[in-house]
């Protein structure tokens, strides 16, 4: 076999993921949202073409779990006050062609766009062109992007049914590992 063959073979993912080869698009913030946080068709059709041309895997960057704190104007937001459909679609074209579409989910946190967000880091900062107030609930920022269910596509409140029990309160699916990890860490069972 020719060195350069074994990019185009499959790749088992420790987790279990299968990639039909190994080429990859990385996340990168694309700012193609629509300024409230939703997919557009530019975006849409962008995916799609990676997809189409034979990627593995494409990776979105930057998706906010709050529209709070977005690192700049046309980042995804994907929240309570989402419009499923719109992200639904954007899944659908960039999955095809057996491609794993995954997202990078983002806080901006102390350099969040400041015009459009409310800068917040793990403490205070008054430097140039630099401020940002203290976050008082980053470890409830943290976990709440990790309760995020990836099934019902909900960041879903926890039903826990015993110490290592934490289910999705929408579907009663398990949450991931991490979130019970989380969980855990921080007392919110």
């Amino acid at each position: 076999m020719r060195q350069h063959d074994v990019m185009f073979n499959v790749l088992e993912l420790p987790c279990g993921v299968v990639l039909k080869n190994r080429i990859a698009k990385s996340a990168m913030p694309n700012s193609l949202g629509d300024g409230t946080g939703h997919p557009t068709s530019e975006q849409n059709r962008l995916y799609q073409r990676w997809a189409d041309g034979g990627l593995a895997i494409s990776i979105i960057g930057e998706v906010q779990a709050t529209s709070n704190c977005a690192e700049k104007l046309g980042n995804l937001v994907l929240d309570a006050n989402a419009y499923m459909s719109k992200f639904w679609e954007l899944a659908a074209l960039g999955a095809s062609n057996k491609t794993q579409l995954w997202l990078q989910l983002g806080h901006a946190g102390a350099l969040a766009y400041a015009p459009i967000s409310n800068p917040k880091g793990p403490s205070a900062l008054d430097l140039p062109d630099l401020r940002c107030v203290a976050c008082k609930s980053m470890l409830h920022t943290a976990f709440f992007s990790a309760n995020f269910c990836r099934h019902c596509l909900t960041n879903a409140a926890m039903n826990t049914t015993g110490p290592s029990q934490i289910a999705c309160s929408s579907c009663a699916r398990p949450l991931r590992p991490h979130a019970r990890q989380l969980a855990r860490i921080f007392q919110l069972q």
